[in-house]
């Protein structure tokens, strides 16, 4: 008698299956994954962030990997290779974020990639079409009690990188020019020049708003943009009648200014003009290199 054969479940199927299962037990419980259909381009599914039991089409898209026993290399670090030229590419075209969850199925440990920065951190790599696998910090795990911080903080900073970019740009494109209008308005009377003072004063808000920003960004303590616009006021309150800054309060609002624009300035360089960060700022905003390159 013939054996009966019957369709079989590969060992890549099962570890796919265990993986999921693993990453929906760290998940927030009001939080939804949603599978992808049909064929898998380089994202498995869709992780809804919701606020509790609101929904907000909060989207992070999922890459699933998962392995028997994950070990770390001797620097310390996870290393997931086999990632094809083409899936990088398709990532860095995707228009939500991306998590690269990698599962040790055996221990039950998940830990995460957050896709969009690895490719700007990696640039040069990648451009030179050299980037095959992603090296994970063992130290960037999610468990059930982070989860939902770290991928919410995941989620905002993809979702405003372009706004800070170009925060970035309008910042240090406007400060010489801002510096240029305070020594023009240095000892003219209001009445003399109320066109030139109001023009001025949308600039020192527009900048005071590009700073607030960046401050929120870097994570400067002991920061309040409200100095800035004390000076502001006062001028509308003499005035009464445009909101524009009083000369006679034009240094003081200067001075307040300038520190935290120098302090700025100086996190900004530290930042793009780093080891792993240049070549994607060099390739994406070469004028706005050659601007910081004037201020070393």
């Amino acid at each position: 008698m013939n054996k009966k054969k019957y369709p079989q479940r590969t060992n890549e199927h099962i570890t796919e299956t265990k993986s999921l299962r693993i990453l929906l037990n760290v998940l927030p419980d009001d939080w939804l994954f949603r599978e992808t259909t049909g064929q898998d381009y380089g994202i498995d599914g869709f992780i809804e962030i919701c606020d509790f039991t609101d929904m907000q089409g909060k989207l992070l898209a999922v890459q699933l990997k998962g392995s028997q026993d994950i070990k770390a290399n001797k620097r310390g670090y996870l290393t997931k290779g086999n990632i094809k030229k083409s899936t990088f590419s398709y990532w860095e075209n995707y228009n939500i974020p991306i998590v690269l969850f990698y599962i040790d199925i055996e221990k039950e440990d998940v830990f995460y990639c957050n896709i969009k920065e690895y490719l700007r951190d990696n640039y040069e790599i990648y451009q030179k079409g050299e980037l095959k696998k992603i090296i994970l910090n063992p130290k960037n795990e999610i468990k059930k009690e982070n989860a939902r911080s770290v991928l919410e903080q995941i989620f905002n900073q993809e979702i405003n990188i372009n706004n800070f970019e170009s925060t970035i740009i309008d910042f240090v494109s406007n400060l010489r020019d801002i510096e240029k209008m305070f020594q023009e308005y240095k000892g003219k009377n209001d009445e003399d020049g109320p066109n030139l003072a109001d023009s001025i004063s949308y600039r020192f808000l527009t900048q005071s708003y590009r700073r607030h920003k960046l401050v929120q960004f870097f994570s400067i303590q002991n920061y309040n943009e409200s100095i800035s616009f004390q000076y502001i006021k006062k001028s509308y309150e003499e005035s009464k009648e445009t909101c524009f800054i009083c000369s006679k309060y034009m240094d003081k609002y200067q001075e307040k200014t300038k520190a935290t624009s120098e302090m700025l300035l100086k996190k900004i360089m530290e930042y793009i003009f780093s080891q792993k960060r240049f070549f994607y700022w060099n390739e994406k905003y070469p004028m706005l290199i050659l601007l910081l390159k004037n201020y070393e």
